[in-house]
């Protein structure tokens, strides 16, 4: 399997997550089995966002400073739902279908009020803005900004449970974008996938300091890949679990662990 000449953010996340799982999906080039409802709706959110942006910020669309209205929002977001699940269907997906195509609109509806109204783009080119830049580590950082708004803050899209982001200059993925677009201010546009859902938009300027430790850690990440260092989660992580490990059933710290015979 020949390497790219990049490292993704994604794969950099990923090794830092889990060296095992890591190997399994990058180096080994095994494919991930079937997406997640959770996964499937924070896609569908997030290029939902990018066409409203970019209609918002295209001064020859007639959505310019607009962007979608909230109907076609909500219908546009379920679309790419389902369209997502067609091409990833999870297991049991008929099970829970219907209700994830539910959230997913209140998700939007409630995206559309908040995140959607408040941010614009700078421009057409800042939204799912692809960077490669190189950064000292002997390969290219390979990434892709969600927006980069007017008033010049790089901005993350995320659909996720738990609202985690208390301290932005500790996010390895922003201080990098930050970094490398040499934009100081940063920051989160969340939907939290719970029961009553909430819209959180958290901002931060990053200091330089964050700045070198993140270089030092991605660095850190590469040298342990070129050496073949490729270590397990934590013992106890929430992440070594047949729930939350596309490879728990291969992997010899996963089902295999233990036993005298493997198959």
């Amino acid at each position: 399997m020949s390497k790219p000449d990049y490292i993704s953010v994604s794969q950099i996340r990923t090794y830092l997550d889990c060296g095992r799982r890591y190997m399994y999906r990058y180096e080994y080039g095994l494919k991930l089995p079937k997406a997640s409802g959770s996964l499937i709706r924070g896609k569908a959110i997030d290029e939902t966002a990018n066409d409203h942006f970019v209609k918002k910020a295209d001064q020859y669309s007639d959505a310019f400073d607009k962007g979608l209205n909230n109907n076609d929002f909500i219908d546009l977001a379920v679309s790419n739902h389902d369209r997502i699940a067609e091409e990833l269907p999870p297991e049991n997906w008929q099970t829970e279908v219907d209700e994830s195509r539910d959230k997913t609109s209140k998700f939007a509806d409630l995206y559309h009020g908040t995140h959607g109204k408040k941010l614009k783009a700078r421009d057409t080119e800042s939204v799912q803005m692809e960077i490669r830049s190189d950064i000292g580590i002997g390969k290219d950082i390979l990434g892709y900004i969600d927006l980069i708004t007017d008033k010049n803050v790089v901005v993350d899209n995320k659909v996720k449970k738990r609202n985690t982001y208390g301290n932005l200059a500790r996010d390895l993925q922003l201080v990098l974008y930050s970094m490398v677009t040499k934009i100081p201010r940063v920051a989160i546009a969340l939907i939290q996938d719970i029961k009553v859902p909430k819209s959180v938009y958290r901002s931060q300027k990053i200091p330089q300091a964050s700045y070198t430790a993140v270089n030092q850690k991605i660095n850190d990440v590469v040298n342990g890949i070129n050496s073949g260092v490729f270590l397990p989660a934590p013992e106890g992580s929430w992440l070594c679990s047949s729930n939350w490990c596309e490879f728990w059933n291969i992997c010899d710290f996963g089902e295999k662990a233990g036993r005298d015979k493997w198959n």
